[in-house]
């Protein structure tokens, strides 16, 4: 009898685990895989001017100065296609002086370029024109071209024949920079920062 008992017992405590071995497994449930694909953003920047020479990473033109004219020069930074949002912005560096004044003068549109910094010779300006929201240009869907830099520069009057051959190695150069403008922390300012920070001049008010 003792023997019987127990085996019932046992038996009873088998099918007690069946049952909840089967609700268990009622309960599990599974899901489809996402997968997260990542790619880097990106931000590219050109500098055109028409009629300009190629050499290696530096575009170059010979202009001829003659006192009291002026010329055609038209610098023009582009954002690519596919690039981030960004802030742009343009160095300007002037040489073309004698003693100490400036002698060919940009013509500088300050409500498209607003000057943000300065050092020296150099000025750096930020791109605020109609291809921008805000100061930022957005070229996700299409290559935005920017408004030159400038457009002509103007040869002071006071040059006399004696001051060309002083003035003959004096160049203007221009340069482009681009910063992103999404992210956190990212503001005008903070860009505004990084660029004279590239450019290493003195942060100027706009």
């Amino acid at each position: 009898m003792k023997k019987k008992t127990v085996a019932l017992l046992m038996a009873g405590v088998l099918a007690v685990g069946c049952v909840i071995g089967g609700t268990l497994a009622w309960l599990t449930s599974t899901t489809d895989t996402v997968v997260n694909t990542f790619t880097v953003g990106d931000i590219n920047l050109t500098l055109t001017e028409e009629g300009a020479t190629q050499n290696g990473t530096t575009l170059t033109k010979d202009y001829k100065i003659i006192p009291g004219t002026t010329a055609d020069k038209k610098p023009v930074l582009t954002v690519e296609n596919t690039s981030e949002k960004c802030y742009v912005y343009a160095s300007v560096e002037n040489t073309v002086k004698l003693n100490g004044a400036v002698v060919a003068t940009p013509n500088i549109d300050s409500a498209i370029w607003v000057k943000v910094g300065e050092n020296g010779d150099k000025a750096v300006y930020r791109y605020m024109g109609a291809k921008a929201t805000d100061g930022v240009v957005d070229a996700a869907t299409a290559e935005q071209e920017l408004e030159p830099v400038f457009t002509q520069v103007t040869y002071s009057d006071s040059i006399t024949k004696a001051d060309i051959q002083t003035l003959a190695n004096t160049t203007i150069t221009i340069n482009g920079y681009a910063h992103q403008s999404e992210g956190d922390g990212m503001t005008m300012d903070a860009a505004d920062a990084a660029a004279c920070m590239h450019f290493a001049v003195t942060a100027v008010a706009p």
